[in-house]
């Protein structure tokens, strides 16, 4: 198959990594899973993902943490990161540090994505959107 976009997705619930890992590659991505902060950011010593699907609550180094250290590296910050969460409240720290919300998007760098309301379909479209515009 052709180049196909590289995602890490970290995650805490190892069985949305799973899931959504098989999704996703059946959908036309290739993706790493990580079910830590640290091992998501170990991944990218193997390979620099095209897209990081981020967890914000997760026990250690949590979502925030593992964004602000992208942010920081001058080779990753303009990585487009899409930050899931379960809480809404949780977003505006993301926001704050780079994280915009899908509806409103003006760039594509980072964004927020709501797990429980996540339609497969429509994420699927967001992320080729995503990666569209950052030349992937």
């Amino acid at each position: 198959m052709a180049n196909r976009p590289f995602i890490i997705l970290v995650d805490d619930d190892k069985d949305f990594v799973d899931l959504y890992s098989t999704k996703l590659v059946a959908s036309g991505f290739e993706v790493q899973g990580a079910t830590n902060g640290q091992e998501g950011l170990n991944a990218f010593s193997v390979r620099k993902p095209d897209l990081l699907l981020l967890d914000i609550m997760m026990p250690g180094m949590n979502g925030i943490e593992v964004l602000s250290k992208i942010k920081a590296d001058p080779s990753l910050k303009n990585l487009p990161v899409v930050l899931l969460t379960s809480l809404a409240n949780t977003t505006s720290e993301g926001i704050s540090i780079g994280g915009i919300d899908l509806k409103s998007a003006q760039k594509m760098s980072k964004v927020y994505f709501m797990k429980k309301d996540i339609d497969l379909a429509e994420f699927v479209s967001k992320l080729k959107e995503i990666l569209a515009k950052n030349g992937k």
